[in-house]
């Protein structure tokens, strides 16, 4: 059995909520006094999309429909030849921002998007939006 194997069987995963530098700072020295000889990685964890956030996706996914639709933007001219296609909220998420998100992020599924990885593909996708055909929609508060 190599390192590396050895290594892979005895990894350990903690999660725990650490919200200060002084919390930080104390489970570092609980950890190093120990004595176990190991090592601790500390990364942050974006949560999840909450539900008020999961409302604005969806509302912001309606708006840009609308105002792709009343420009005359109608999917075809956005993204394929072809007859005028009508934008719903439905087919913004799934013909413009899942493309994008999948891109940056590698999931395929909206629900499986941190806070942060929703607000930066939305960005990106206002931003090809902007440049090429005029329009933005800020990402709307749904409370």
């Amino acid at each position: 059995m190599c390192s590396n194997d050895y290594q892979r069987l005895h990894q350990v995963s903690v999660v725990t909520k650490v919200t200060t530098n002084s919390e930080k700072a104390q489970l570092l020295r609980d950890i190093n006094a120990m004595e176990l000889g190991f090592t601790v990685e500390i990364k942050p964890i974006h949560g999840s999309r909450s539900v008020s956030q999961n409302s604005s996706i969806h509302l912001a996914f309606k708006q840009i429909a609308d105002v792709l639709n009343d420009a005359g933007l109608h999917m075809n001219t956005v993204l394929k030849e072809g007859t005028e296609i009508p934008w719903s909220g439905l087919s913004v998420k799934e013909m413009m921002f899942k493309p994008v998100s999948l891109a940056m992020t590698g999931k395929g599924s909206t629900t499986e998007l941190s806070t942060v990885e929703i607000s930066n593909a939305y960005d990106v996708m206002m931003k090809h939006l902007g440049e090429h055909f005029g329009v933005f929609i800020p990402f709307p508060s749904h409370e």
